[in-house]
């Protein structure tokens, strides 16, 4: 192809992508992920203390998750369990700030909440599939084995009583997240077409009961640690039971690239920031 021929496929790229996903704006690089956190939010300092994401400078280090690895890299990454992988500090490269009219107020099992972006990134945890009874008489429910209607029509989260009893990469709102960042396609990608990011098979959508990661007791110091942290996940139960929209306006804050994070603890919950759908 001559440098014409490569330009006019460029421009019927841009036109296919832009007639599909209207509320998408075409780039020539893909988007950054850009959802906001609300500036009082907690993050977990790579000291152990706790700062408000509005005072977090580019340079300041913090802890979070590593998700991304090279075939060839070790240890990789442990989908299974995110608190089976080891807690690493990463150096703040950019820092995102901006206002917002509203923002999802979730509300946790432990009495905590997060204001964030409909479009906000997180990793779920795994809910056990079919209904357990503990021994305090509490009741977790699991998986359903018939269609809930949860989440975008072909998702796996519309078999799913709580969403996300697979663990993996979750949007707070589905749709959003789709309509801001672009579903992957794979034929399309693999033809060298321009794609969005998100996976319909393999992201989910938040329900009442979804499971999430906490380290409300700031444990990551030695390999003890790391196991009473992976216990507490299953003893605490950590999951949202509900959230509602709230009117702002808000400021948000979130970081363009955390050297070399993917998951980070905001109100000691995990969720996304940085480079989640791509890396340098």
């Amino acid at each position: 192809m001559d440098e014409q021929e490569i330009s006019s496929l460029k421009e019927k790229i841009k036109e296919r992508y832009v007639k599909k996903y209207p509320d998408h704006q075409w780039e020539e690089t893909p988007p950054a992920y850009t959802a906001g956190f609300h500036e009082d939010t907690l993050i977990l300092m790579a000291d152990g203390t706790e700062k408000p994401i509005k005072d977090i400078k580019e340079g300041d280090v913090i802890k979070g998750y590593d998700t991304y690895f090279e075939p060839h890299e070790e240890p990789g990454f442990d989908g299974a369990s995110v608190m089976l992988n080891p807690i690493v500090d990463g150096t703040v490269m950019g820092v995102i700030e901006k206002e917002v009219d509203e923002l999802m107020k979730l509300n946790f099992n432990d009495g905590k909440t997060l204001l964030v972006e409909k479009d906000t990134i997180a990793y779920a945890r795994p809910l056990p599939c079919g209904t357990i009874e503990h021994d305090d008489g509490s009741i977790t429910e699991g998986c359903a084995s018939e269609p809930q209607n949860n989440g975008i029509e072909g998702s796996v989260s519309k078999y799913e009583a709580h969403a996300c009893c697979n663990v993996g990469w979750m949007a707070v709102d589905l749709e959003s997240a789709i309509s801001k960042y672009g579903e992957f396609k794979e034929d399309e990608f693999n033809k060298g077409h321009m794609t969005g990011f998100i996976k319909e098979e393999s992201f989910c959508g938040l329900d009442h009961g979804t499971g999430v990661y906490s380290n409300e007791h700031k444990l990551y110091k030695t390999e003890e640690d790391i196991e009473r942290l992976f216990r507490l996940q299953q003893d605490k139960d950590y999951k949202i039971i509900d959230w509602e929209t709230v009117k702002g306006p808000f400021k948000v804050y979130n970081f363009t690239k955390v050297d070399d994070l993917q998951l980070i603890y905001a109100n000691t919950f995990l969720f996304g920031s940085g480079e989640i759908f791509q890396k340098d």
